[in-house]
């Protein structure tokens, strides 16, 4: 449906366009201080929605290469600190269950005296 609707627009845009170009075949003269050039008005204003669609182009191209740039290097970034995540929770973990090992083994260790000194009651 997208598709239509843009064939419907570039159709519709067309279509102005022809209309205008017929409405502006009068030749008219442009003075660039070193030379005048006589053409149909038509032709000028498309030479310079052209310039003006070319000019655009190209600093909107530059603009998008420095965003895909900076969109990398920030996807380096992070890549990266999802790797130093992942080895810093590992080791958290580590730390943590030794931490629950040697608890573990006091809390044997007490057990064990204490039902020791039950029995020797």
């Amino acid at each position: 449906m997208k598709k239509q609707w843009r064939t419907i627009i570039a159709l519709l845009l067309i279509i102005v366009i022809a209309i205008f170009s017929i409405l502006n075949v009068k030749e008219v003269s442009i003075n660039f201080w070193f030379t005048e050039i006589k053409m149909p008005m038509i032709l000028i204003l498309l030479f310079s929605i052209l310039a003006g669609a070319l000019l655009i182009g190209l600093l909107t191209t530059s603009a998008t290469l420095k965003l895909k740039k900076e969109n990398k290097e920030l996807n380096q970034q992070l890549d990266e600190y999802k790797n130093n995540f992942d080895e810093l929770l590992k080791n958290s973990i580590d730390k943590i269950k030794t931490q629950n090992r040697k608890e573990v083994q006091l809390l044997q260790n007490e057990i064990k005296s204490l039902k020791s000194e039950n029995i020797n009651r």
